[in-house]
């Protein structure tokens, strides 16, 4: 689940936008610090690295293990006598019914996405077992991590609420998801919740196809599914830093009146899809707030047992980067046969290039941006020619902030740790100290007011205007500041979106012809539904970064667009977000969305197609689809029969007589092309997604736009579509303009249109590498691992 912790002001430090008031970080630990109110937090500097469960004292971990899927007879006499009779079949690989330190080796059982099931196993008993017949793949439980109101409103969606008679699913997009069901997997979910409450469900049951239920707890008409994968004793509650009750209100949380935290951010509160119900599977927990594989695995099998039609997922942090040595990638695949999109977290390890995480083709992957909200504080700094004035950003209250009435000294240190705030308490106070990011890559600073007497509170401001800041600090003769949030919340500020600095960038290692992120959605001091009384507060809505608070927002569009589209597939669904995304800012003119504390234009790798566009995606005119056939052929080309095998299950699937494609020729939104070959050529094949005979022919022109080293031609520059779900197709050619091989890795970021008479416009990302990447071959794990 992309960045966070729970609290507006417990957020990851290292990804932020906004921190909340604090005071001195202790000489004993870089990143304790003690919060206004007496709250203690431990910020997170650095996203947590995936690993393997470690063995126990007697060796044993938990191992996923993956059957051949029985032959029809079998299967169906094991349906027939019930879940004992998979039980039995599962026990049957398993060396023993316990461990020796007594304990069952069983633990789940796997009947919807794949035959399997997973178990207690030292290295030795699971490297026997690989060896059995019947036994497809075997994988160690890896440990992952959570990547971590207005912006509805941000996505253009409605803001109203109450007895209103606009206040309805039919003057909402997509019927605001009425009848839809959203699988949030994630940390679990306050109950109590007002964004939970089925107000204005009255009448409203689950579709007749839910089939899941709520163990332990009664739920509501909203709130309908209510699960525990990572501790079957308990219920469903979110006590891992609000994670999950934060992700299920922004996808979506039923309406709510004056919400804000710290009198930020106030206003009515809604989900993406307030009307769609909710089903949540806990499949994080632990002190460290852990999220092992096989909870996940869990989570996404009831999920879409269940019933669910999209699947919200904010994990990031592949332990393996093949994704057929990927439980989520090989989960998902078998959620999108049966239909189901699963939406993950592009990852919080950005800026470094190849950072993006999630990158299967068939899941869409959410990157992070800003919206054009700022919680605007100011720091001014006495200067001998009067005073500057530099704009920053803090989630400190505005009531009760307790700063002295005079100027204070600024201070910086980058000897040892003092650059990250770890100071002794006599050089910190009634001081106002400068503080460098605790991350390698991030191009932030945040400025931190030091009393240790006094209600604190820290400001984030930008990279170059922290520069001058230090610069002030670090003169001869020491310049006093002072600081004022007397603002709060200022709407309409620019340049929004941008990039979140923290959002994953590609190219993907593993697949560098799929372009990953597929977009952006709002991921930056995004206001959500918190857990009540969490953390000693009655705070009940809370500010959060991180791709985790990307995901929501398009699970929830996912909703509502196939609340409107029921018969799309999840490649359609997937193209009508990313052909219609835009890609300028607010600021006018054309104007390219940028990286968050970076002058130059975002390029492709870190925006994908562009920041998601609700309206535009419910009409899209055309889509990018693929099927089930189509992946196949993508990863035996590209990754080989044994991958082929274990993503989709069957160990008799065979690659021979499917034909070949390359990587750069999967029927993606977005191109990847290699500019080492004198020329490229790249296949496309669109589908036709108007209905209404009145509105055909429609007549679409191509137009592109690349760099000038690039030239770009196409075989038709005209389309003309007659009948809904027409197909027709069309061929790209890429070279270098001068027909001469570029510098080696030279890369190149473009686009290409295609507009219509109707007014429909797919665009497309377009990416030339000098020396395109081969695809890594299908890899297994090693068991000394």
């Amino acid at each position: 689940m992309a960045a966070s912790k729970k609290q507006a002001w417990r957020l990851c430090m290292a990804l932020v936008l906004l921190v909340g008031a604090v005071a001195a970080a202790s000489t004993t630990t870089r990143s304790r610090s003690k919060f206004g109110g007496g709250r203690s937090i431990r910020p997170h500097h650095v996203q947590k690295q995936p690993h393997l469960e470690p063995l126990d004292a007697a060796g044993y971990r938990t191992y996923i293990v993956m059957l051949d899927r029985p032959s029809a007879a079998v299967l169906k006499k094991m349906d027939d006598d019930g879940a004992d009779a998979h039980r039995a079949w599962h026990q049957s690989f398993l060396p023993s019914e316990f461990t020796s330190l007594g304990q069952p080796r069983l633990l789940s059982a796997y009947r919807v996405l794949f035959h399997g099931f997973s178990a207690r196993l030292t290295r030795d008993e699971a490297k026997q077992l690989s060896a059995k017949p019947g036994v497809l793949r075997i994988f160690p439980n890896g440990i992952r991590y959570l990547q971590t109101t207005y912006s509805p409103s941000f996505l253009g969606l409605p803001n109203k609420m109450g007895d209103d008679d606009d206040d309805s699913p039919d003057n909402w997009p997509g019927a605001g998801g009425r009848g839809m069901i959203i699988g949030i997997v994630d940390g679990g979910i306050d109950v109590t919740h007002p964004s939970m409450q089925d107000g204005g469900f009255e009448g409203v049951d689950p579709p007749a196809r839910w089939s899941g239920s709520c163990e332990f707890l009664k739920c509501n008409r909203k709130l309908i599914g209510l699960k525990n994968l990572y501790d079957r004793a308990r219920p469903a509650l979110d006590v891992a830093g609000g994670h999950g009750t934060h992700t299920a209100s922004t996808a979506a949380g039923n309406f709510v009146a004056n919400a804000s935290f710290n009198g930020l951010a106030r206003g009515n509160s809604s989900g993406v899809a307030p009307y769609a119900h909710v089903a949540i599977y806990k499949i994080c927990g632990g002190i460290t707030v852990r999220c092992p594989d096989k909870s996940i695995t869990d989570g996404i099998e009831a999920a879409v047992a269940d019933g669910v039609d999209v699947v919200s997922l904010s994990i990031g942090a592949p332990v393996k980067e093949t994704y057929d040595d990927d439980v989520i990638a090989i989960a998902s695949y078998r959620a999108m046969q049966k239909g189901v999109l699963v939406v993950a977290a592009g990852g919080n390890q950005g800026p470094a290039p190849s950072s993006v995480l999630n990158v299967a083709p068939w899941v869409l992957t959410v990157g992070a941006s800003t919206v054009d909200r700022s919680f605007r504080a100011i720091v001014s700094v006495d200067d001998d020619d009067g005073s500057t004035v530099v704009f920053g950003e803090s989630l400190a209250r505005r009531d009760s902030i307790g700063l002295p009435a005079d100027p204070q000294e600024l201070l910086y240190r980058e000897d040892g740790n003092r650059r990250y705030c770890v100071y002794p308490q006599q050089e910190v106070s009634d001081k106002i100290v400068i503080c460098d990011q605790w991350y390698s890559y991030e191009r932030t600073q945040q400025l931190i007011y030091t009393d240790y007497g006094a209600t604190n509170a820290v400001v984030q401001v930008s990279y170059d205007e922290a520069q001058a800041l230090k610069d002030s600090a670090k003169g001869p003769r020491p310049k006093k500041a002072s600081l004022d949030f007397s603002t709060g919340t200022v709407l309409g500020t620019g340049p929004a979106p941008t990039v979140a600095g923290f959002s994953g960038r590609g190219p993907s290692k593993y697949t560098p012809a799929v372009l990953k992120p597929d977009l952006l959605a709002p991921g930056v001091n995004i206001l959500a539904g918190l857990p009540f009384a969490y953390d000693d507060t009655d705070y009940e809505f809370g500010i959060q970064s991180g791709t985790s608070m990307a995901v929501p927002h398009v699970s929830g569009l996912v909703a509502l667009l196939k609340r409107l589209n029921p018969t799309w597939s999840p490649a359609i669904i997937r193209s009508a977000l990313m052909t219609t995304a835009y890609f300028t800012n607010n600021l006018g003119d054309d104007q390219r969305i940028t990286d968050q504390y970076q002058v130059a234009p975002a390029d492709n790798y870190a925006m994908g197609a562009g920041h998601v566009n609700i309206s535009r995606a419910m009409d899209p005119g055309l889509a990018y689809d693929i099927d089930e056939l189509q992946y196949a052929r993508y990863v035996c080309t590209n990754h080989g029969e044994k991958a082929l095998r274990t993503v989709s299950g069957d160990s008799t699937a065979a690659c021979s007589g499917l034909g070949w494609l390359l990587q750069e020729d999967l029927n993606y939104p977005s191109v990847v092309v290699d500019l080492q070959e004198y020329q490229t050529y790249v296949t496309r094949t669109l589908t036709n997604l108007v209905y209404d005979p009145d509105l055909l022919p429609e007549v679409y022109n191509w137009k592109v736009e690349m760099p000038q080293e690039v030239n770009v031609t196409v075989d038709t520059e005209q389309l003309w579509f007659d009948a809904a779900e027409e197909q027709l197709s069309f061929t790209l050619t890429v070279q270098t303009q001068d027909g001469r091989p570029p510098v080696q890795g030279s890369v190149f970021h473009g686009s290409f249109t295609w507009t219509s008479s109707g007014g429909h416009v797919v665009r497309s990302p377009l990416v030339a590498v000098a020396n395109l990447s081969a695809p890594q071959p299908s890899t297994a794990w090693d068991f000394n691992d």
